[in-house]
């Protein structure tokens, strides 16, 4: 089996071999523009990969399973609700929006902390002591 985090595994009922390197490249090109935890809408993401919306939100859907690296992928809704408009960012995986501490006016300290829980590099146990720190259960 290829390494889940280097050659995703796709598959579904159109899919043949003759796809592989189209799609992987697809999910290559809209992972390195999202992960910068930059909310954008499937619009935005098209203009900066030429690809279309319908792949794009495909690829963000695959983002979120396994064997292409369990990010986390977030959206919210833009604007007026019945023109269903939305944004979408993807963190690491193990982000939690629960980091997010609404109650609480931002301050350089927690800002620094924050930029550490969203990098790549951060591990589990670093994720935790940042929680412990904030008081987050």
């Amino acid at each position: 089996m290829a390494d889940e985090m280097t050659e995703p595994h796709f598959n579904g009922p159109e899919y043949t071999i003759d796809d592989h390197v189209r799609l992987l490249d697809q999910h290559m090109r809209i992972k390195q523009v999202m992960c910068d935890g930059v909310w954008r809408t499937l619009g935005q993401i098209s203009i900066a990969t030429k690809d279309p919306e319908a792949s794009i939100s495909a690829q963000l859907r695959h983002l979120r399973k396994k064997r292409f690296g369990s990010y986390t992928v977030e959206r919210k809704q833009v604007g007026d609700r019945a023109k269903g408009l939305f944004e979408y960012r993807v963190m690491p995986p193990g982000y939690s929006s629960e980091f997010v501490l609404k109650d609480r006016k931002p301050n350089k300290y927690r800002e620094a902390l924050r930029c550490v829980w969203i990098h790549k590099d951060t591990t589990a146990d670093q994720r935790i002591i940042i929680k412990e720190c904030l008081g987050i259960k």
